[in-house]
């Protein structure tokens, strides 16, 4: 049985993608060159129709693009501002350092967005920064960023942008306007190719005078743009196959609607999915406003009879594929909505996960109401009437268990500063208060060698209700 594979890629392809693998083609035939420019014509059609970009396929893994598009189109020991909100905005980080960039990382939690307003922040306060490097969909949690915002901030600082589209060309709105100098992406992701064939659509006057610019001589983009508009071949050999399976994939693209009706798809299987795994008792990652149609980020449960490996073992039994989680703060799973997978299939995958939950005796609540989106908590107020983290410290864990993550903690204006400062110079005096002894609104003044800072209940609770039990934390 082939397994539906719930993954961001390699994925599920259709039976006219696969059967073109079975043909052999010489790389130097006109037929086959016609066809690779056709190929690289439409991917750049996704893009923009002005003419500005053009294509430029390379043998490989997504990687690879990302790697060749940001040795290439940035100069040696220039500032790059990489943003980073999964593992894939530090795997561009990482390639940039390795490249020798001088990489400035703006980081933000896994579940935050790039805030365009800190991205212009730092953009002001480094002059030498002159690319942007932008995860459009982070495929470690599905979050997926704003990249028309980011555009506006990067083009009113006279920066460029770099764009990993990874996990989103084909299927999310994207544009090639400025100030966007290339979009790296991959056959085996949303166009629903197979692997082994990324490219990166880069802007010609943006490339152009990059000759001798990259560290590397397979993933020199501007070397291997020159061959490919000499004679419209690879300077290495191409992999025909997987080229011919692209070509029939971007014709069920097209005859799908393009990326407004693929992406609908994919959203339509999202949602299925969602309300599904909440009916569950399984309890999604991200608030609706950043999760994107990808791929969905699952907490792994808390009770004790659940384990990953056996639910994983037991849906691959009944011929369903899903991965693992990738963050570094929270124990997850992941489950894919993007290739051949319709709103159907992602019903029978629902239907298989509750029975291996029963299998494993596992009985989860319903999700409370999905509609909520944020909580918004002002615990300024609650640290100063209990003089200690305490009840901020055991609302948070609440919050975490219903997966409401916590992604601000700035001051929002003056009597938000004023706040902060006077939480600051209470909490490190050497005073925190007795457990339920402190009245509203005074200092504590029993001394403590137990850092105020690190004072709250680990205990859970079903609903958010009120707790003076205080304990030192783990």
């Amino acid at each position: 049985m082939t397994p539906l594979l719930l993954t961001p890629g390699p994925l599920t392809t259709s039976e006219a993608t696969r059967r073109a693998l079975l043909d052999d083609h010489g790389s130097r035939d006109p037929a086959f060159v016609e066809r690779f420019k056709a190929v690289r014509e439409r991917l750049v059609a996704l893009l923009d129709t002005t003419g500005a970009f053009t294509c430029v396929p390379m043998q490989g893994s997504g990687t690879f693009a990302v790697e060749a598009m940001i040795g290439t189109l940035t100069p040696p020991g220039g500032g790059v501002l990489v943003c980073v909100n999964g593992a894939y905005g530090a795997r561009a980080a990482e390639i940039a350092e390795r490249a020798g960039r001088r990489v400035t990382r703006l980081t933000f939690a896994e579940t935050e967005a790039v805030s365009p307003a800190r991205l212009a922040q730092a953009l002001a306060a480094d002059p030498s920064i002159e690319h942007v490097v932008l995860i459009h969909s982070e495929t470690t949690t599905g979050l997926v960023n704003p990249v028309e915002a980011v555009a506006d901030v990067v083009l009113a600082a006279g920066r460029r942008l770099l764009i990993d589209a990874m996990s989103s060309f084909g299927a999310l709105p994207l544009s090639g306007r400025a100030p966007i100098d290339a979009v790296a992406s991959s056959a085996n992701k949303c166009l629903e190719g197979v692997p082994g064939l990324a490219f990166v659509l880069t802007r010609v006057e943006a490339l152009a005078p990059c000759a001798g610019r990259c560290h590397s001589v397979s993933l020199d983009l501007h070397a291997q743009w020159r061959r490919l508009e000499q004679d419209g071949q690879l300077r290495f050999t191409p992999p025909t196959q997987v080229i011919a399976a692209l070509d029939v994939a971007l014709q069920q693209h097209a005859e799908e609607g393009g990326v407004a009706g693929r992406g609908a798809r994919y959203a339509e299987n999202r949602d299925v999915l969602i309300r599904g795994l909440r009916r569950l008792g399984l309890r999604t990652l991200l608030p609706e406003a950043h999760q994107g149609p990808i791929i969905v980020t699952v907490h792994t449960p808390t009770h004790p009879n659940f384990h990953f490996v056996r639910l994983y073992d037991a849906l691959a039994e009944r011929g369903f594929l899903i991965y693992p989680g990738k963050l570094t703060a929270a124990d997850t799973f992941r489950v894919g909505c993007i290739g051949q997978v319709f709103p159907d299939d992602i019903r029978r995958f629902l239907s298989a996960v509750k029975d291996v939950l029963d299998e494993m005796g596992v009985r989860l609540e319903a999700a409370e109401d999905p509609h909520v989106q944020a909580v918004i908590f002002d615990w300024a107020g609650t640290v100063v009437d209990h003089g200690c983290l305490a009840p901020v410290g055991a609302f948070l864990e609440v919050f975490a268990s219903r997966g409401v993550m916590v992604t601000m903690d700035e001051a929002r204006g003056p009597m938000g500063t004023h706040k902060r400062e006077h939480i600051r110079r209470m909490l490190f005096t050497q005073t925190s208060p007795r457990a339920g002894s402190t009245p509203a609104g005074r200092r504590p003044q029993t001394p403590t060698s137990t850092p105020s800072t690190r004072i709250w209940s680990p205990s859970p609770w079903p609903r958010c209700r009120a707790s003076r039990r205080s304990s030192p934390a783990p």
